[in-house]
């Protein structure tokens, strides 16, 4: 898995395609619903997230296609704790 930087106060908006294992068939997300959440650790619990996406609507299900957004106003809400010994 990659590390993904969102910046506080950044307008979001992530496009994404969905693949099945191995990379080239994409996954059909016709009725699915992603969860995008982001949490001040991978450690904490989901109920602890900073901020919760759901999301319902894609862009083309049946190519794995899906998007993924938050106004700055949301992202500027976001508490986000210092990572314990850094800055």
């Amino acid at each position: 898995m990659n590390n993904l930087e969102i910046y506080r106060g950044d307008t979001l908006a992530l496009e994404l395609t969905l693949f099945e294992e191995g990379g080239k068939i994409p996954v059909n997300l016709t009725g699915a619903k992603i969860i995008f959440t982001i949490k001040n650790s991978a450690d904490d619990a989901d109920i602890e997230a900073v901020l919760q996406i759901i999301v319902t609507t894609h862009s083309d299900p049946v190519n794995g296609k899906t998007g993924i957004g938050a106004s700055a106003a949301t992202m500027s809400a976001m508490l986000v704790l210092p990572t314990p010994g850094g800055p």
